[in-house]
């Protein structure tokens, strides 16, 4: 049972399970993005003066309103997707421990109801008022479509996952587009009905929320792809160079498909389309094979340990930009040294402070091992 089980998770020819170094880095590049490497970005982009940059960078350093694609819009999926990439590792050494099917279950939903838990802390719940709380969150998302995508990686082999993730996104095309009654705009698509039956009062926008009850299901797609791409990289009979390929050439096929479902099903972060998530499985596939060639295969890793350091305490460092006054730390630490240059770059230098300051906490909690794990 535990050799067939093992089998459907990761397929029967891997090396033994280690984690992947480029995992933690890509994790710790996602995360830079939201605790403030997107100001320092749009600051360093106001100090520069450049067109060039305003018209064509500046916009990416925020969510496309509707229908389209802004690279800001790849944070979240891809946060997603990495979990995904980490399931066959998990249950390959799970496994190796002995630990049993049922266990492993209780695992996945124990971690999957912690992370709404946070999600509702992360939305002000210890305040206690209750009426008014948001109950979707991001956190919560992540949990339970962390939950799903874990429970079908762990119970169905890989083709299996393979044709589940095709028929969610398939089967969530057909609701959010072909309801009578229903169409794509924010209040009245199939997903803020259901929002509004079953969360009114407690949603994000008045009458919809981005992280709604239907969207568990194509999130929940992305760990599926990200599991399926973290088994492919667990296979011996591949060498780094043609699994960076391989998996940046299924990323670029994933991207040309998503541009043609457009057509029918926007791409559309707010609604997780399911040509949204198509082209962010994508992008994440090739950012995955990159971050894999640089880290894992040619061994470039020192550079990027400040990326580590985030990637390595990521749950923990996203409360602590929700709970924590960095930039009150930061400027007790660094406007010496601010003021010392001209006050044009102070912008820049304000930005770059604060998530040094949040860096300098991971690295003391790094040299703890001290690492909060969900």
């Amino acid at each position: 049972m535990k050799e067939n089980l093992t089998k459907g998770l990761i397929g029967e020819k891997t090396v033994k399970a280690e984690r992947l170094q480029s995992l933690d880095v890509l994790r710790g590049f996602d995360m830079f993005w939201i605790i403030g490497g997107d100001k320092i970005l749009r600051e360093f982009i106001k100090w520069s003066n450049c067109p060039w940059l305003n018209k064509n960078v500046m916009p990416h350093t925020h969510h496309e309103a509707w229908h389209g694609f802004k690279a800001y819009d790849l944070i979240f999926p891809l946060f997603i997707f990495i979990t995904g990439v980490t399931l066959p590792f998990v249950f390959e050494k799970l496994l190796q421990k002995n630990e049993s099917k049922t266990k492993i279950i209780l695992k996945i939903i124990r971690r999957s109801l912690l992370l709404v838990l946070l999600g509702l802390i992360y939305n002000g719940m210890m305040q206690f008022h209750f009426s008014e709380l948001r109950i979707p969150s991001v956190l919560g998302l992540i949990g339970m479509a962390y939950g799903v995508g874990a429970l079908i990686v762990l119970n169905f082999s890989i083709k299996r996952q393979l044709i589940i993730a095709v028929s969610m996104l398939v089967g969530f095309y057909f609701v959010m587009c072909f309801i009578p009654g229903t169409d794509l705009t924010a209040t009245n698509t199939v997903a803020s009905y259901v929002d509004r039956f079953l969360l009114s009062g407690h949603l994000y926008h008045n009458g919809w929320d981005p992280e709604g009850v239907l969207y568990i299901a194509p999130a929940s797609v992305l760990v599926i792809f990200g599991a399926l791409t973290g088994s492919f990289l667990k296979k011996k009979d591949f060498t780094g160079y043609r699994k960076s390929g391989i998996l940046a050439l299924a990323g670029l096929s994933f991207i040309i498909i998503a541009w043609a479902w457009n057509k029918l099903f926007p791409i559309n972060k707010q609604l997780w389309s399911s040509s949204f998530i198509v082209l962010t499985a994508g992008i994440s596939a090739m950012l995955m094979a990159l971050f894999y060639l640089v880290i894992d295969v040619w061994k470039f890793r020192k550079m990027f340990f400040p990326f580590v350091l985030i990637g390595s305490n990521s749950i923990f460092i996203y409360m602590a930009y929700k709970a924590i006054n960095f930039s009150h730390t930061s400027d007790f630490l660094f406007s010496g040294v601010i003021n010392m240059f001209p006050k044009s770059f102070g912008g820049v230098l304000i930005a770059l402070s604060v998530v040094v300051t949040e860096v300098l906490l991971l690295w003391f909690l790094y040299r703890k091992k001290i690492f909060f794990k969900v």
